[in-house]
């Protein structure tokens, strides 16, 4: 470690025990995100946390000119990775080790765009605060937002039911951790578990943290993922192999270009489906994100025009 990194660990050190207030930080990594990367920030900025890091991975929308948004307010630090080798493990504990030795972070919370962090009770910064120094990590589950059937101008306006068994809408249904702040953190590939030295950080599951997950927003938002896994399809795709075995599996079982509207079309219920679930049990209505959105500054968090 460098000698002005060991100094900011030690500062880090003696601050911790008096400060009552933990410092949260967030990092995401995204790409072409401008329907819904404003409104993520915004939201967790205001459940408490106190700083980003993001990682643009090549976006060709306006996820980049969103992020700057931020950066002018002095809320958030971006990194540009122009490679498309999806190593999310090696960028995102990039920035988890940025936030420990750079931005005096206590919490760490590795995030996606598409991930909506939610305390059952008060803010995230609440329960986050409320924890035992001598819990280092904690596993947070997640429930998937059916698609809209009809596209909506704002995605939360009608993504507002999730199914009742928590079964994934799209790939996998992990849950994901957020922990402390530590120089030699290393998160694994998407963001299910932490190391130091080679060890899995033991995970605290008894705790008030959700995350609602929006991964499927619109036909067109679909097909873009298609067009982007398809990649790992290539013989010589610069993927790393653990991302490339995930994206092969998904899209040859299937996301098939030619199925991508019969695989949405399943997915996508209608109202009179909607009721129905609601009515047996099968679909549970969530709508504390979406009320949350609608008190958001459309000039600061929506890509606009263009």
């Amino acid at each position: 470690m460098k000698p002005k990194s060991i100094a900011r660990s030690l500062v880090r050190m003696v601050k911790r025990p008096f400060r009552r207030r933990p410092r949260i930080i967030m990092t995401l990594l995204c790409r072409d995100e401008e329907d819904i990367i404003g409104y993520n920030i915004a939201y967790h900025l205001a459940q408490g946390v106190d700083f980003v890091i993001a990682t643009d991975n090549a976006s060709r929308d306006r996820t980049p000119s969103l992020l700057e948004r931020f950066v002018q307010r002095g809320q958030l630090h971006l990194i540009h990775q122009p490679e498309l080798t999806h190593q999310q493990g090696k960028w995102v504990s990039r920035m988890a080790r940025k936030a420990a030795v750079k931005f005096d972070a206590d919490w760490v919370i590795n995030n996606d765009a598409d991930e909506f962090w939610l305390a059952e009770q008060g803010t995230v910064r609440d329960v986050l605060a409320a924890m035992p120094r001598d819990t280092d990590c904690l596993q947070v589950p997640r429930v998937d937002m059916l698609p809209p059937r009809e596209k909506a101008e704002r995605f939360y306006e009608s993504m507002t039911v999730h199914l009742g068994s928590g079964r994934a809408v799209l790939g996998n249904q992990a849950p994901k951790v957020c922990h402390r702040a530590y120089s030699d953190i290393r998160v694994a590939q998407g963001n299910h578990f932490v190391l130091r030295g080679g060890a899995r950080l033991a995970e605290k599951r008894d705790h008030a943290l959700r995350i609602v997950h929006y991964p499927l927003r619109s036909l067109d938002q679909l097909e873009r993922r298609i067009r982007r896994g398809l990649m790992a399809l290539e013989p010589n795709s610069p993927m790393n192999p653990s991302s490339a075995r995930r994206w092969r599996s998904l899209y040859r079982g299937h996301l098939q270009p030619d199925q991508a509207e019969a695989y949405y079309a399943k997915r996508a219920l209608n109202a009179e489906q909607i009721a129905a679930g609601i009515a047996g049990g099968t679909l549970i209505r969530e709508t504390r994100i979406r009320d949350a959105l609608r008190q958001l500054d459309p000039a600061l968090v929506e890509a606009g025009p263009g």
